[in-house]
This record gives C-alpha cells, structure tokens and sequence, in this order.
C-alpha cells in the first residue's frame, strides 16, 4: 500500500500539471511529467516558470530521486537496477537491491507535490 501511494503522487501530479497544458491546447504526453527536467522545461517553455521558482533545490532533488524509485517500483518490481543508480546516484542501495519505501518518503513527496501544484495554480492563473 505504501509503494502504491508514492506511484499514486506521481500519478496525480501528471494529471494536474498536464491540465495546465489542455486548457490552452497544448499537446503533451502524460509521462513528460514523470521526468521532472522535461516537465519543468514544458512549463519554462510555455508558461514562463520554473520549478525552482516554487521550490528548494533539496526538494526537486527529493522528487526527482522519489519519481524514479516509482519508476523502478512499477517497472523493475522494485529491484534497483544500473539505470537507477546512475540516475539518482543514490548511495543507499546496491545493484539488485529491493527498494524499500517509508511512510515517511511518502509524506514527503506528497508535501512537495501540494506546495509545487499550489505553486504553479498561483503563478499560472
């Protein structure tokens, strides 16, 4: 249930960002919001606004690093795998390791997303 919830933030928050784009016609893949530079360059691109305009270097490094454990959780079944670790140079794990997520990475990443969203609502319209 845990690692679900991590993939439903992200899920939620690629519904949400990509509503900005549908609004003015925008064309957009969904999953361009599961790579957090190329979702950030749609919105410099079309919007004028970055997400270091709305959050810390810490927390973009957090969601990126939180975005790709869904990644290998929902395509690896949670094995760590070498794209993962050049990815996210995440020391805590080895190479065939299971991820093991916490409530806590959860509620983080779903804090991040709320003050990001809140963020682009605010700048955008």
């Amino acid at each position: 249930m845990i690692e679900r919830s991590l993939g439903e933030n992200v899920s939620l928050f690629q519904k949400y960002a990509k509503h900005f784009f549908e609004i003015k016609s925008i064309k957009v893949r969904s999953n361009d919001f599961q790579i957090i530079d190329k979702s950030d360059k749609l919105f410099q691109d079309n919007f004028n606004i970055t997400y270091n305009m709305i959050l810390t270097n810490d927390e973009i490094d957090l969601m990126k690093l939180y975005f790709q454990q869904r990644h290998v959780l929902e395509h690896n079944d949670g094995i760590v795998d070498q794209e993962y670790l050049d990815k996210t140079n995440d020391t805590t794990y080895k190479l065939s390791q299971r991820l093991v997520i916490k409530v806590k990475d959860v509620i983080l990443l779903s804090d991040i997303i709320n003050k990001l969203c809140n963020g682009l609502k605010d700048n955008i319209t």
